[in-house]
């Protein structure tokens, strides 16, 4: 009951955002919301980042999945800073971005080797997991749907002499904020489940502990 509870909320909440994209479109027009460091841009780089928060939340309450944990929540990091690299190359050169970018992939590599092991076995229990199909269905959709419609060869190929340059792009921020909400989803979902399995282990330690009073 509690999960149907949470996928209704989950749906009524991505309503209500689309809702409000939709209107800001309408405001400002496609061009000012999408254009590079952009609102859509600095949302989904917004999405990313929770995407890492709740899998160091999850990280630090789950004990079947810590190690991968560890080290997943950094990879939401290099797609927010990747998503904002025009802040960074205004700020300080162009291509700026990849230099942070690159840092946090090397953290990963070295965690990742680190505790090779054990983020191998729990990643292959993780796999087994409803967590896991958001993950897949979210990295599938920005990583590779968005990528492939955003080619304009693509576009072209898709709507032949109805091709639009700026319809292009649109339809490849919607894919990928599409995709960044299934990420984030199943992030928060990795949080809850460690969450609630933490209580469940507090609950049955409390219970051991006044039966052995008792007795």
């Amino acid at each position: 009951m509690r999960t149907l509870v949470r996928f209704l909320l989950y749906f009524l909440g991505f309503s209500l955002l689309s809702g409000a994209v939709t209107l800001l479109l309408r405001w400002f027009g496609y061009g000012m919301v999408l254009k590079e460091n952009g609102p859509v841009e600095w949302l989904e780089a917004l999405w990313c980042s929770l995407c890492s928060l709740f899998l160091f939340l999850a990280s630090r309450k789950s004990a079947q999945y810590a190690r991968l944990f560890a080290v997943l929540w950094l990879l939401p990091l290099v797609a927010a800073v990747r998503e904002l690299d025009r802040v960074f190359d205004e700020m300080f050169f162009h291509g700026a971005w990849a230099v942070p970018a690159i840092f946090i992939v090397l953290l990963v590599y070295y965690k990742a080797s680190r505790y090779q092991n054990a983020v191998k076995l729990e990643f292959v229990a993780f796999m087994q997991t409803q967590q896991a199909v958001f993950f897949g269905l979210g990295f599938f959709i920005v990583a590779v749907f968005a990528q492939s419609f955003g080619q304009q060869a693509v576009m072209q190929a898709v709507f032949q002499e109805h091709y639009v340059r700026s319809i292009g792009g649109f339809i490849e921020e919607v894919i990928e904020f599409l995709g960044y909400t299934i990420l984030v989803v199943g992030s928060l979902e990795c949080y809850l489940r460690a969450h609630l399995a933490k209580e469940r282990e507090r609950s049955v330690c409390n219970e051991d502990n006044c039966d052995s009073e008792t007795t």
